[in-house]
């Protein structure tokens, strides 16, 4: 996943800036200033930028060296690398029982479609008991994915063009059985040809990640179709922003 992404680099925060509401997101699921909040799939670190500078102790964890590195120079730029930035580890969605002790994080985000980066329901499934293991009693994990019950009923080939000031950023589909093949391409105003990817993913669907994160002793807190509490259609949502509590 690492090398499909790396090159993409330069680009990412413009092309993903955060949104402002996933930070009120975060508040009114009870995250309390201070509280200590891990990034899954990072990329280049704007949401851990986002969430230390909104009073919470965040790290970001990512397997793509060029993304890190990128992120780690942000986060120096924008805090001065003072007490307040938040950190970076070169890592994957599987390491977090490697890296931290039980109890370590108040909450856990998994954000913009990584968790389908997983091999199916059985990496789904250890991930969850990963996250598990690394939650506080009573703290939360947030995932924000694609709703593929949606885009294996309608399979678009092709996904928006995303366009910024610097960049332009192509994205298709080709569908296999089981996986997703996501097509990349990135290239400048110019129109010279930057990066182009492909990964496979999972199409995970939202009833089978609760029940997955339900065996686990997760409650399904709230599934909703964004930042702002909308309601979640199975059939028409194109976003699932599913949030997972565990008991205090």
């Amino acid at each position: 996943m690492a090398d499909a992404y790396s090159g993409l680099t330069r680009a990412y925060d413009e092309l993903f800036p955060v949104n402002p509401r996933t930070i009120a997101y975060l508040g009114r699921a009870g995250l309390a200033p201070g509280a200590r909040i891990l990034d899954v799939g990072c990329a280049s670190g704007a949401h851990p930028r986002a969430f230390a500078a909104a009073g919470y102790a965040a790290e970001g964890i990512d397997p793509s060296e060029a993304m890190i590195r990128a992120a780690r120079e942000a986060a120096a730029g924008s805090a001065g690398g003072g007490s307040g930035a938040p950190s970076f580890k070169i890592a994957g969605m599987l390491d977090l029982a490697r890296l931290y002790p039980g109890g370590s994080w108040d909450a856990v985000t998994c954000l913009g479609n990584t968790l389908p980066h997983l091999r199916g329901p059985a990496e789904a499934a250890e991930f969850l008991s990963q996250v598990r293991a690394v939650l506080s009693p009573g703290g939360f994990l947030v995932l924000q994915f694609l709703n593929y019950r949606k885009i294996l009923a309608e399979k678009p080939s092709n996904l928006p063009r995303l366009e910024t000031r610097d960049w332009i950023f192509e994205r298709s589909y080709r569908y296999g059985r089981g996986y997703v093949e996501f097509n990349t391409r990135l290239s400048d105003r110019e129109g010279r040809i930057l990066s182009e990817g492909t990964v496979r993913l999972s199409p995970l669907r939202f009833e089978t990640v609760v029940e997955l994160a339900e065996s686990r002793s997760f409650r399904a807190a709230a599934l909703e179709a964004g930042w702002d509490g909308e309601p979640f259609d199975p059939d028409s949502s194109t976003l699932a922003v599913l949030r997972l509590s565990l008991p205090a």
